[in-house]
């Protein structure tokens, strides 16, 4: 049950073809950890943590001192979100070819 709620939230592909097995295949290739950092930290976690500072700075009266906290707990969650992504993707494409005949 769990596994189902990883490859319907979490995957970067819903539907296989064979474009998005290739793409998949030479992610998977070049590694979790680039992933993570990739998908997770730069895209995801770089770019919500500026808006989420912008606003912080906006609306509240926040130290300088308390960004660094601040952008260590987001860089963590940043990659716990990278790594869902990942196991998501990962558990969708073994599932598409337990599934799927060979030819």
């Amino acid at each position: 049950m769990l596994k189902d709620l990883f490859i319907k939230y979490n995957s970067k592909y819903h539907y296989w073809d064979f474009e998005e097995v290739r793409q998949w295949q030479n992610i998977r290739d070049k590694g979790a950890l680039r992933f993570i950092l990739f998908e997770g930290l730069v895209k995801w976690g770089l770019i919500s943590f500026s808006i989420f500072i912008a606003l912080l700075l906006a609306i509240l009266d926040i130290h300088s001192t308390e960004i660094p906290l601040i952008a260590l707990v987001w860089s963590v969650a940043a990659c716990l979100y990278g790594y869902g992504i990942w196991l998501g993707t990962h558990l969708s494409y073994k599932r598409h070819c337990n599934t799927t005949p060979s030819y």
